[in-house]
């Protein structure tokens, strides 16, 4: 297992910067997500890719989802 934690970076989401929608932090540290089918059918997005990009906030760990 891999112990080193990623560097917190700016995010910028279509030319605007993000800033976290809970403590208004802008220091994001940058995953990748699997969307699992059982999840996607029920929201009716079985067209989207298997996985989504996530900024997750380094102050207070709120995770915002996009789906580009």
């Amino acid at each position: 297992m891999n112990s080193a934690r990623a560097q917190p970076a700016k995010v910028v989401i279509r030319g605007r910067p993000l800033n976290c929608l809970v403590c208004g932090s802008d220091d994001f540290i940058h995953k990748r997500i699997a969307l699992k089918s059982p999840l996607r059918s029920l929201l009716r997005l079985g067209w989207l890719n298997d996985s989504s990009d996530v900024a997750v906030c380094d102050r207070c760990g709120y995770v915002h989802t996009f789906i580009l």
